[in-house]
């Protein structure tokens, strides 16, 4: 396995169900990792997985700056970084954290079933699918106020067939085509 392939795998692991700094990475990589990698070489593998959706970059941690009175430059330890989870149950459980009462939770399952949708959306456009008259912030938002406006069973039903869309499956495409086209009714 190439050097690179590995490093994203580990840090893909490190990043598991946990939202670090780059810091914060770059320590853990020192604890489970025998081999030394360059920042140029981490950098490059972040940005692979950032490309290839599998990471995303939900803040910055200031405390990097602790002692520090004036910031000339922003650094990059302090992005920090999260797993994009696209595992059926996964991103099911994300939908479902929109309803948490925790601020944090619904923050992050919002940002990260955005990005989902937008990788998802890029392949669509791709294979030229569908085109569409709103732009495509406006229909994810469309989405999921489609969703919260439902009852709770027909919700629960809907959930389920959007972490299918939203997921790797091989009928993902079509199912997110037709909850596209019935969200539709609602703008």
């Amino acid at each position: 396995m190439p050097k690179q392939s590995k490093l994203k795998d580990i840090l893909l692991k490190i990043l598991k169900d946990r939202t670090l700094s780059k810091k914060q990475i770059l320590d853990e990589l020192i604890k489970i990792s025998d081999k030394k990698y360059s920042d140029k070489t981490i950098n490059e593998a972040l940005f692979k997985l950032l490309k290839e959706g599998k990471i995303d970059v939900v803040g910055y941690d200031l405390s990097i700056y602790d002692g520090i009175k004036r910031v000339q430059s922003l650094k990059s330890e302090g992005i920090m970084f999260t797993s994009i989870k696209q595992d059926l149950i996964d991103i099911e459980i994300m939908f479902k954290n929109l309803d948490s009462d925790e601020p944090d939770i619904v923050k992050n399952s919002y940002y990260s079933l955005r990005k989902i949708f937008m990788n998802r959306w890029s392949k669509i456009e791709s294979n030229d699918l569908m085109k569409v008259d709103h732009d495509i912030e406006t229909i994810y938002d469309n989405l999921l106020n489609y969703i919260n406006t439902q009852e709770s069973e027909v919700k629960r039903n809907l959930i389920k067939k959007y972490a299918i869309a939203f997921s790797d499956k091989e009928e993902s495409d079509k199912i997110l085509l037709q909850l596209i086209e019935l969200s539709k009714l609602n703008y």
